[in-house]
């Protein structure tokens, strides 16, 4: 676990970063909307990238018995990351990916994608380990479910 750790650091330290470089691009006069688009799109990347670890060290925390209070921990700071990506996208009105070209092309692969509902999650027949990654933990521990649109 500590060897995904040791990477995830690396990953969330790249989006820092681009957080950092798209507030600045977006406070620049005149905006430049293909830069910012551009960022956007490595955000994305890098935000998918920082969901597989918080998946993958979840597992491992449950797998190797870690305490409920270092699984907290863990889980506000996956939570802190997608809640500073949503707040991103939400200030960036002008300039972020809502107004792009290719934010079209993204939004409608997105609704092809298989959505989870309340239905199917009724409808499940596996009762054993999470509802959401079918995965042997707790729910209410779930990263995945903390990344599913709501």
């Amino acid at each position: 676990m500590n060897k995904l750790v040791k990477a995830r650091r690396l990953v969330r330290a790249q989006h820092t970063k681009l957080v950092n470089e798209i507030q600045t691009l977006l406070g620049a006069s005149p905006l430049d909307k293909d830069a910012v688009a551009v960022k956007f799109q490595l955000l994305t990347k890098i935000g998918s990238s920082l969901e597989g670890y918080d998946a993958n060290i979840t597992e491992k925390m449950v797998e190797e018995n870690v305490t409920d209070a270092e699984q907290d921990a863990e889980y506000e700071a996956a939570f802190s990351y997608q809640e500073a990506n949503a707040q991103l996208q939400s200030t960036s009105t002008t300039g972020g990916p809502t107004d792009s070209k290719k934010s079209g092309k993204q939004k409608k692969v997105q609704k092809t994608e298989e959505i989870p509902t309340a239905a199917g999650l009724v409808a499940t027949t596996q009762r054993n380990g999470c509802v959401f990654s079918d995965k042997n933990h707790d729910r209410d521990r779930c990263v995945t479910a903390l990344y599913m649109d709501l």
